[in-house]
């Protein structure tokens, strides 16, 4: 009988340990919207598109930052926590916009990449050629140049994007990616994923990282082709060879995650850490949390601090929130009261509830400033616009005079 249950506990703890440990630690939101078509965000990371069929995505457990993006709608951010092998389902009722619809999130560009291409490979137009008989031609009487001989674009191209889809032809990069951005989005265009990976492919053979970028977004994600994440990561090493933040931050993420064939966590740091160089304020987020959460890195406090300080700057007001505790509680440097407060006040100016709920104790407290009820109150009132429901019915209370 105690061989038997013997023998049974051994089974039972082999399956165990062939468990992977990640997967213990793991939830899942299932999404859907109304309408649908939305873009997901689980912190900072596209995860695809609503559908009629709720999407289902596994994330780590904790609280996650959840983003619904949709053209002439309004972004609806909320953050979900997640607890282990717990299921959240997440049914939002988008808001249209006003006459503008909602900012994409591109990711900054170098203005002045440290090597640049050559003449030619990003849509340099070469000289034209000189005139049969050898003279210049005589300048225009009104002394402006006159315009380019147009190009003829597809007849099938609608009006609309005419003149993008012609820059395109002629060798902007940045015309490519714009135009697939169109047929993605379906944006004066019917949508068309394979003619916006068509376009993007063009801009990222000229050297366009965002193009690049858009290509692994696609296959990341399974858009209008087949989930491949290797395929992704090869796109993703592009566009962070041309100097791209978000390409550089998305292939951290599958060498982080191994998605992509390898798991490295000191590549992941290398390319958030990358990312971040590039002013990719959610690359600086992530760049942190590995110096926090991952027993595989040493913990590096000093490190983290500068990474939320670099994101906080970018107007990423997660970033800025994580700042203000550590500065209040002086990890990775000097405790600083008063520029945790900034901190905070610059996560709620970037419409982070909680930065809101934390500025609104430091100055119910005293902490960084005179205490001020009435400054408490705003930021209570803002944190609850921005979701911090506790907050909407709490007050400010003033210190108990100790001669009372």
């Amino acid at each position: 009988m105690h061989k038997k249950i013997r023998c049974a506990f051994i089974a039972v703890l082999g399956i165990l340990l062939s468990f992977p440990a990640w997967a213990a630690k793991q939830g899942t939101l299932v999404i859907s919207s109304e309408p649908t078509g939305a873009t997901i965000y689980i912190d900072g990371v596209n995860e695809g598109e609503t559908g009629q069929k709720p999407v289902s995505i596994e994330v780590e457990a904790g609280v996650r930052t959840v983003e619904l993006r949709m053209n002439g709608y309004q972004t609806r951010t909320e953050k979900i926590r997640v607890r282990p092998k717990q299921k959240r389902i997440l049914h939002w009722q988008l808001a249209r916009a006003g006459a503008e619809p909602p900012p994409r999130a591109e990711p900054p560009q170098d203005p002045t990449p440290a090597n640049p291409p050559p003449a030619g490979s990003t849509g340099d137009k070469e000289p034209p050629p000189p005139p049969a008989d050898g003279k210049e031609p005589p300048p225009p009487a009104d002394g402006k140049e006159p315009p380019p001989a147009a190009r003829p674009v597809p007849t099938d191209v609608p009006a609309a994007v005419q003149g993008v889809a012609r820059a395109c032809q002629e060798g902007r990069a940045d015309a490519c990616q714009k135009i697939g951005d169109f047929y993605r989005d379906g944006d004066g265009v019917e949508r068309d994923l394979n003619r916006a990976r068509s376009f993007y492919e063009k801009s990222c053979g000229l050297q366009n990282g965002v193009g690049c970028a858009r290509v692994g977004e696609l296959y990341m994600r399974g858009l209008g082709v087949k989930r491949d994440y290797p395929r992704a990561m090869g796109y993703y090493q592009q566009a962070c060879g041309l100097r791209d933040g978000l390409g550089c931050s998305n292939l951290a993420w599958l060498y982080r995650s191994g998605r992509g064939g390898e798991r490295s966590l000191p590549k992941a740091l290398q390319y958030y850490d990358l990312s971040c160089n590039l002013n990719y304020a959610n690359g600086c987020h992530n760049l942190a949390k590995l110096y926090l959460n991952t027993k595989e890195i040493p913990m590096d406090y000093a490190r983290a601090r500068s990474a939320y300080q670099r994101g906080c700057s970018l107007k990423f007001g997660e970033s800025c929130n994580r700042l203000g505790g550590m500065l209040r509680r002086g990890q990775g440097g000097q405790r600083d009261y008063a520029g945790a407060l900034q901190a905070y006040i610059q996560a709620c100016n970037a419409s982070h509830g909680a930065g809101c709920n934390n500025a609104a104790l430091m100055f119910e407290r005293g902490m960084g400033a005179r205490a001020n009820c009435a400054q408490a109150d705003e930021y209570y009132k803002k944190a609850c616009s921005f979701g911090v429901r506790e907050t909407c019915n709490t007050r400010c209370r003033p210190p108990q005079d100790p001669n009372e």
